[in-house]
């Protein structure tokens, strides 16, 4: 004879009138997000182990999205000192 493991919500509180597949389809969706935010951190911890990479020898230009229809597409350069921000940010590499 196998017991019945009943279910626990990982909800304390209760919507009014919810149904049992209602807070099943949320207890999913909260498992799920969850494991997202940990595999995000997971990819953050690979990011902050990587090693220093390649120099930056030029400026980048990088186009932004239009904030209204028919807006011109600004451009937007790279600052100059783009080294020492990512000094600021990073720490020192050398």
């Amino acid at each position: 004879m196998t017991a019945k493991r009943k279910q626990v919500s990982l909800h304390s509180e209760r919507f009014p009138g919810e149904s049992a597949d209602y807070r099943n389809a949320r207890d999913r969706l909260l498992e799920a997000e969850i494991e997202l935010r940990r595999r995000l951190e997971d990819v953050a911890k690979l990011r902050r182990q990587l090693p220093p990479g390649g120099a930056v020898l030029r400026d980048y230009e990088f186009e932004e999205a239009p904030r209204t229809r028919g807006q011109e597409v600004p451009q937007r350069r790279v600052v100059q000192k783009f080294e020492q921000l990512v000094t600021q940010l990073c720490g020192s590499r050398s």
